[in-house]
This record gives structure tokens, C-alpha cells and sequence, in this order.
């Protein structure tokens, strides 16, 4: 949603619960102790080779890793991508350990959201 949270149910966790589609659910959740390590997209990882820069990538926080890869993959355009890994290289050479202005709460699944809009929701906020 807009500036909140959202959480994705897949069908390993429903059947786990036993809940179907429409069902009301508890959960308790809590933060992660350490953050996993992404999964760096083949583009940015060729582009910290060819920078020599895995050093330089190793030595910031998972979670700014996480950042980096989401400012990255929420583009829609080849070229606009291209363009911030290129960015995303100059900005870490030059100490930079984040993106700038770069909005965590507005990047999220492109599958499940457009610039923190849920894909698919009514005008009272059900998700279809």
C-alpha cells in the first residue's frame, strides 16, 4: 500500500495454515535479526566485475544491497536500467552506501504493486 506494509501469502504458507483465499488469519511476525543476502541481477554483478568493485559491494550492509537491487529493478525501460547501474557503480566509487532518493516504502514487487499501488485493487482497497 501506500507507505505501509504488505505481506505476500504464497501457497506453501496458505496450506501451512490451513487458510483459503478470504479467510482471516493471525499472524505474528518479526524482524529479521540479519538481513538475507538479494540476489544480485546478472547486469549489476557483470557491472561490478567489469568496475572491479565486489569489494567495494561486500563491504556495505545487506540491507543497502537490497537497495541498490530495488532502485535498480524498479525501472520499466532496458535503457533506464542500464543507465542506473552505470549510476548505481559511479555513486559506490564515490562512497555513496545508498541510492539516493530512492523511497523504500514505494518500491516493492512489480507483480504486486505499481509505484506502491497494489495491481489489481478495488477503490476500497480489496486486493482481486
Amino acid at each position: 500500500g501506500r507507505g505501509s506494509h504488505w505481506f505476500r501469502v504464497d501457497k506453501n504458507m496458505r496450506e501451512a495454515a490451513g487458510a483459503e483465499a478470504g479467510d482471516t488469519v493471525v499472524l505474528v511476525i518479526a524482524p529479521v535479526k540479519v538481513w538475507p543476502e538479494p540476489r544480485v541481477p546478472a547486469d549489476l554483478k557483470n557491472a561490478l566485475a567489469a568496475a572491479k568493485m565486489f569489494n567495494l559491494w561486500s563491504d556495505i550492509t545487506p540491507i543497502a544491497r537490497w537497495d541498490w537491487i530495488r532502485w535498480i529493478n524498479a525501472t520499466k525501460r532496458l535503457e533506464t536500467r542500464r543507465l542506473r547501474i552505470e549510476k548505481a557503480c559511479s555513486m559506490l566509487k564515490a562512497g555513496k552506501r545508498r541510492p539516493c532518493c530512492f523511497n523504500r516504502n514505494q518500491c516493492t514487487v512489480p507483480s504486486v504493486s505499481n509505484n506502491g499501488v497494489l495491481v489489481g485493487t478495488t477503490e476500497g482497497g480489496d486486493f482481486n
